[in-house]
C-alpha cells in the first residue's frame, strides 16, 4: 500500500487529477452561468433528487399507470410504423363477418349451420382449431349430436370457457370429446379499457383452467414432443400480448393481426386450402354482434376489435416466441434518479438554452432507446418516471432562473430608478435594444449643476448639517433630471452630471435639459419662499450644451460606467463654471434645438472664450420667468 502511494505521488497522478478537475471547473464556469461562490449545482442536484423521489413514490403507488400504458401503446404504433410485420401471421381466423351474416342470417346461427362450418374447417386439415364461441347450452338434439360428432375428429380442438364475477360458462359435456380441450377466453382489461394481457390461468369450480390462446398455441407447436416455452408473467400471473400486425393494402387493419377468411367462403367450399396445416381460430367479427367481446387494444386507431383477433395475436406471439418483457423496476429507479440529478445540475448550472438542448436530448434519447429495446427485444422500459422527473426538474430550473432574473430585474429597476425616470427604466427592460450599451457616437444634451459657495458654507457649518443640506440639494437636482426624462450620470462632489437623449434616444433632449435646469432653480426659489427667515440658502448654477459625444458602457472589464465623453461634456462642464448663481447658461447649439415657447428670461451673453477650446462659444443666460419666450427668435433677444 505504501509503495502504491509513493508511486502515485511520484508519477504526478495527483497533480494531473487536480489539473483536470480545475480544467473541467473552468470549462463549466465558461459554459454555464455559475459564478464563484454560487451553489447552483448543489441546489440543482438536491432539487433533482427530491423530484425523482416524489415521482418514484407516485409510480409505486400506481398513480402514473394510465400515462405509462399510453406510452407503451405509442411504442406498439411506433414499431408498426417503422417496421410492420414482414410476413403474414401463422394464425388464420375464420370470421363470422358481415358478409356471412348477410348470407346465412342473423347470429346466432342454427346449431346445424355451425356444425357444417366447423366440419368444413376440420375437413381442410388445420393443425388445430380454436373455437371462440362458448357452447354452454344445448339446442336442437339432432344438431347438437351432429356438432359433437364433428368435434370428435382426430384434429385437436380447443373449446372456449369463461369465468365471470357471478357465473362460469363451460362447454356442455356432450361437446367434450377426447380430442377437445378447454381454455378460458378471459382477458385482463386495464384501467383505461385496453386489453394488453391475458391471465395464464384462472381458478374455477372445476380447478385451474389455462388460457384459450395458450392451449391453441401448445397444440399448434411444431415440435409437440417439446413443451411450449412459458411466456414471462407479471405479478398477477398474466402474460402480455405482443400485437405485431402486418400491413393490409398499405394500412393498419385488424386483418393484419391474422389472415382472415369469411365463414361464407369456407361454407361454400372456397379457400379451404389456405387452412391446411395452420392453427385456425373461429370467431364472430360482424359489426353489432357480440359487443361484449369487443375491446380496445394498444393499436388504438383500430378502435374496438373482436376478441378472436386478440386471441389470434396472443397465439401468434406464443408460436413465434416474441414475448414482451417488462424491464426490472430497479433499472427504472436508477435511471430516474440519475437523469433527474443530472438534469437538475445542468438546469440550474447552465444557461436556459443550453439546459433546453440537454432536456431535448434526454427526451429524444430515452424515447429512442425505449422504442429500440421494444422493437428489437420486446423489452418494455417504463419512461413516464424519467420523463416526469425530467420535466419537473427542468421546469423547476426554469422557474428558479426566472425568479432569479426577476429578482435581478427588480434590483436593476430599483437601482436605475435613482438615475433615470421609472418610465425609462420600464422601457429599457421591455426593449433593451433601444439602449446603446456599447460605446457609440450620438447627439445628446449634457447638463452640469453645481452648488455655489459650498466650500465656505462647509467651513462654517457643522458636518451633520452640511451633509444634510448637500443631500437635499443633490436630491432636488436629481428629481428635476428624472422628472424631465434625463439620466443622472454621476454626482461630482457637490454637483451633478446628467444626460438627455441617452440611454433612450429622444428628439427633444435639449428642451428636456433646459426644462430640468429651470425646474431646479424654481425648486430653490420655492424653498426660499417657504423659509423666509433662514439665513443660509445654497444656490446652484447650471450649464447645458448639446453636441456629439461617445455614449455607452466605458471602463475596464471589471468596472464599467454608462456615461458620455467628448467635447460636448467638456463644454457643458465649463458652462456650469461660468453660470452665475440662480441661472442656467446654455450654448447656442442647445438653444437652436429648442422648438417650444418656454417660460423663462433669456439674456444673450455673446461669444465667450472657454477654457480648453480654441473656438469661442455663443452663450445665453436663462432664468425662470412668468411669460413664455419663443426661443426660435434668438435674433430679437439681443
Amino acid at each position: 500500500m505504501a509503495n502504491a502511494v509513493k508511486w502515485v505521488r511520484s508519477s504526478g497522478a495527483v497533480r494531473s487529477a487536480a489539473s483536470l478537475a480545475r480544467s473541467l471547473a473552468a470549462r463549466w464556469k465558461r459554459l454555464g452561468r455559475i459564478e464563484r461562490g454560487k451553489r447552483w449545482p448543489l441546489i440543482g442536484a438536491a432539487w433533482g433528487l427530491a423530484v425523482a423521489l416524489v415521482v418514484l413514490g407516485a409510480w409505486q403507488l400506481g398513480w402514473l399507470s394510465t400515462a405509462e400504458w399510453l406510452m407503451l401503446d405509442a411504442r406498439f404504433l411506433g414499431r408498426y410504423l417503422l417496421e410492420p410485420r414482414p410476413e403474414r401471421s401463422p394464425v388464420t381466423v375464420v370470421a363470422i363477418d358481415d358478409r356471412a351474416v348477410a348470407q346465412y342470417g342473423r347470429w346466432p346461427w342454427p346449431r346445424a349451420i355451425q356444425a357444417e362450418l366447423i366440419y368444413a374447417i376440420l375437413d381442410a386439415e388445420p393443425s388445430v382449431l380454436g373455437i371462440d364461441i362458448v357452447y354452454a347450452e344445448l339446442d336442437d338434439a339432432w344438431a347438437d349430436s351432429r356438432l359433437a360428432r364433428v368435434l370428435s375428429r382426430e384434429i385437436p380442438v380447443v373449446l372456449a370457457a369463461a369465468k365471470g364475477q357471478d357465473e362460469e360458462l363451460w362447454p356442455e359435456e356432450l361437446f367434450l370429446t377426447p380430442n377437445a380441450s378447454v381454455g378460458h377466453i378471459n382477458t385482463a382489461v386495464d384501467g383505461d379499457g385496453v386489453v394488453r394481457r391475458i391471465p395464464m390461468e384462472v381458478q374455477t369450480s372445476r380447478g385451474s383452467l389455462k388460457a384459450f390462446s395458450w392451449q391453441v398455441a401448445a397444440l399448434a407447436h411444431p415440435r409437440r414432443s417439446e413443451p411450449l416455452p412459458l411466456p414471462p408473467l407479471d405479478a398477477g400471473g398474466r402474460f402480455f400480448i405482443n400485437y405485431r400486425p402486418s400491413q393490409v393494402n398499405g394500412s393498419l387493419s385488424a386483418m393484419g393481426i391474422a389472415e382472415t377468411l369469411s365463414a361464407a367462403d369456407i361454407l361454400e367450399g372456397r379457400m379451404r386450402d389456405r387452412l391446411r396445416g395452420r392453427p385456425v381460430l373461429l370467431g364472430v367479427t360482424a359489426a353489432g354482434l357480440e359487443t361484449h367481446d369487443r375491446h380496445l387494444t394498444p393499436l388504438r386507431p383500430l378502435g374496438s376489435i373482436a376478441g378472436v383477433y386478440i386471441h389470434a395475436a396472443a397465439v401468434s406471439a406464443l408460436l413465434d416466441g416474441e414475448h414482451l418483457v417488462q424491464s426490472n423496476g430497479l433499472a427504472a429507479v436508477l435511471l430516474t434518479l440519475g437523469i433527474s440529478v443530472v438534469m437538475g445540475v445542468a438546469g440550474f448550472g447552465l444557461r436556459p438554452w443550453q439546459a433546453a438542448l440537454l432536456f431535448a436530448a434526454f427526451v429524444l434519447g430515452i424515447g429512442g432507446a425505449a422504442l429500440y429495446f421494444f422493437a428489437a427485444a420486446g423489452v418494455w422500459v417504463p419512461v413516464i418516471p424519467p420523463y416526469l422527473a425530467l420535466l419537473a426538474t427542468f421546469g423547476g430550473s426554469l422557474w428558479y432562473g426566472h425568479s432569479q432574473a426577476e429578482r435581478e430585474a427588480r434590483r436593476i429597476r430599483e437601482t436605475f430608478r435613482r438615475y433615470v425616470s421609472p418610465e425609462v427604466v420600464d422601457l429599457l427592460l421591455d426593449h433593451p435594444d433601444l439602449a446603446q450599451t456599447e460605446g457609440g457616437r450620438r447627439e445628446v444634451t449634457v447638463l452640469f449643476a453645481d452648488v455655489r459657495g459650498f466650500t465656505a458654507y462647509a467651513e462654517s457649518t457643522p458636518p451633520e448639517v452640511v451633509v444634510r443640506q448637500l443631500n437635499r440639494r443633490l436630491e432636488m437636482m436629481a428629481e428635476s433630471v428624472l422628472l424631465h426624462g434625463g439620466m443622472v450620470d454621476k454626482f461630482v462632489g457637490d454637483g451633478i452630471m446628467a444626460l438627455f437623449g441617452a440611454p433612450v434616444p429622444a428628439e427633444d433632449h435639449a428642451e428636456r435639459a433646459v426644462r430640468a435646469g429651470l425646474h431646479m432653480l424654481r425648486q430653490i426659489e420655492v424653498e426660499r419662499q417657504a423659509n423666509p427667515g433662514k439665513r443660509e440658502h445654497l444656490e446652484i448654477g447650471v450649464g447645458i450644451h448639446t453636441g456629439q459625444a461617445i455614449v455607452g458602457s466605458i471602463g475596464s472589464p471589471r468596472r464599467k460606467d454608462y456615461t458620455a465623453i467628448g467635447d460636448a461634456v467638456n463644454v457643458a462642464a465649463r458652462l456650469q463654471e461660468l453660470a452665475p448663481s440662480g441661472s442656467v447658461v446654455a450654448s447656442a447649439e442647445t438653444m437652436e434645438k429648442l422648438g417650444a415657447r418656454l417660460e423663462m428670461h433669456v439674456e444673450p451673453l455673446g461669444q465667450t472664450q472657454i477654457r480648453g477650446r480654441a473656438e469661442p462659444v455663443e452663450l445665453y443666460r436663462l432664468t425662470p420667468g412668468p411669460a413664455p419666450v419663443n426661443v426660435r427668435e434668438l435674433d430679437q433677444l439681443s
